[in-house]
């Protein structure tokens, strides 16, 4: 009886869907379909979430300096800049229009009203460093 149940466990060992390797508890990874890899296959195609720790799959990695995301952590953290699509922190952001802008475009796209602070694109306002808004009152 032993050997039965030996020559079954045998055949129900299960194997890496990646490279074929043996697997036991203590090497087997699963993905969130219940695929099973061993641990270096795993890392090949999955890591996890630096902001959230969620799976991600390696063709929806998004990554910032060596930091891993998932799709929606890295649309909440982050944002590319309108003049030169760089990455930045949204937080960081300087925004105009529905437009973030980084701190070098933003200095060289927008300037401060001196009536009424507010940042205006440089092509928007008049030519006494004024917003539009205050422009059109000085005008009136």
């Amino acid at each position: 009886m032993d050997n039965i149940i030996a020559e079954v466990a045998a055949e129900m060992v299960l194997e890496c869907n990646n490279c074929e390797t043996k697997l036991n508890d203590r090497n087997r990874y699963e993905d969130d379909n219940g695929t099973a890899f061993c641990e270096d296959c795993y890392y090949k195609f999955y890591s996890s979430c630096n902001e959230c720790g969620e799976t991600v799959s390696a063709d929806d990695i998004l990554s910032h300096r060596d930091r891993i995301y998932c799709r929606d952590c890295h649309t909440n953290k982050f944002t590319a800049c309108s003049g030169c699509n760089e990455t930045m922190l949204r937080d960081s952001a300087v925004s105009h229009n529905n437009h973030d802008y980084c701190n070098y475009c933003s200095n060289d796209a927008f300037s401060i009203c001196e009536s009424c602070s507010e940042n205006y694109l440089n092509n928007e306002g008049g030519p006494d460093n004024l917003c539009p808004s205050c422009d059109d009152d000085d005008n009136k």
